[in-house]
């Protein structure tokens, strides 16, 4: 007999969600909390619970209320690196609902930075690495993906990618050794 847990009978994937007339899911009710605490859903953001189902904004489920007042409340002051010179970063992102107009922006206000190739920039910055996910969280939608690597400590970040994706780049990452070609 199977005792194993069956988390998509707990949290099943029947949400989605309609970004610029694209709909986009199904998402477990989990994701869509962490998308509204992460600020890629908003209050206004329509919804849905299932196939078929009418949209509405994500201000009216009750599933997701907490979770947006938690992403409304008055986020940490950008503070700086304590000492040195600023970091570099290397950012690339695919997107499928947000503007690279708004993240280049973003990016001319967070630092120097210069285009590599289509996708790919790098950022030099004295703002922390979790604080430049947050900024340019807060202009893609659920349905971008990004990657950020921070070459100055070796450290990375990223949102939306697939499960499978994020598992194995984890898992390289932290290897202690390497294979001898």
């Amino acid at each position: 007999m199977d005792n194993s847990l069956d988390l998509g009978k707990i949290d099943p994937p029947i949400w989605r969600v309609m970004i610029s007339g694209e709909v986009y899911g199904p998402y477990t009710i989990g994701q869509l909390q962490s998308f509204a605490l992460e600020r890629r859903i908003r209050p206004r953001t329509m919804v849905t619970k299932g196939n078929g189902s009418q949209f509405v904004a994500a201000e009216t489920l009750d599933e997701l209320i907490p979770s947006l007042k938690a992403s409304l409340k008055a986020p940490a002051r950008d503070t700086a690196m304590e000492k040195g010179k600023p970091h570099n970063y290397l950012i690339s992102f695919k997107l499928k609902a947000a503007g690279e107009d708004a993240l280049i922006g973003e990016m001319n206000s967070i630092g120097l930075f210069a285009a590599i190739m289509p996708g790919i920039y790098m950022l030099s910055s004295q703002l922390h690495l979790k604080v430049i996910k947050r900024r340019l969280n807060e202009i893609l939608s659920p349905a971008d993906s990004l990657f950020i690597v921070d070459a100055s400590t070796n450290r990375f970040a990223c949102l939306n990618l697939p499960m499978e994706s994020d598992a194995h780049i984890r898992t390289l990452w932290d290897r202690k050794t390497t294979k001898a070609a």
